[in-house]
């Protein structure tokens, strides 16, 4: 996750202490989050990225998938559609979660019995399109 350019590498975990309340908050929508996110690590001269705060929020959250290369050339490659940190985009992956729920669940079953993990499912997203878009 930490880019050798970005100016996160330059600090340590500390850096993000700030941030846990605003992930602890059960009543603030996924874009508000991203927006309170961006803010916060603008005013450290991070550049917040979709990439960097779909990350955050996938890894503590697990309500979104990690937005990087892979991801978002999957997304455009299976659904003619670009990705992006934005209303469009999510409510786009929740109708697939919708209509492929049974194979989600047969999918974090699996994941579950081999490797003793529980994936939400925008894990189980993230692994889907990212796949796509490195075989792509």
């Amino acid at each position: 996750m930490y880019r050798g350019s970005g100016e996160l590498l330059q600090n340590d975990y500390k850096i993000h202490n700030e941030i846990i309340p605003l992930l602890r908050n059960k009543n603030i929508d996924v874009i508000t989050l991203k927006e309170q996110l961006s803010s916060y690590y603008k005013s450290k001269n991070i550049s917040p990225t979709d990439t960097l705060i779909s990350k955050i929020i996938l890894g503590t959250l697990g309500i979104t998938p990690a937005l990087d290369r892979y991801f978002v050339k999957g997304y455009k490659t299976k659904t003619g559609k670009t990705a992006g940190f934005n209303e469009t985009t999510l409510m786009d992956i929740n109708d697939f979660i919708t209509r492929h729920h049974i194979e989600l669940k047969e999918c974090r079953e699996y994941i579950q019995i081999k490797r003793g993990m529980n994936y939400p499912n925008m894990k189980i997203i993230d692994m889907y399109y990212w796949q796509i878009g490195k075989e792509s």
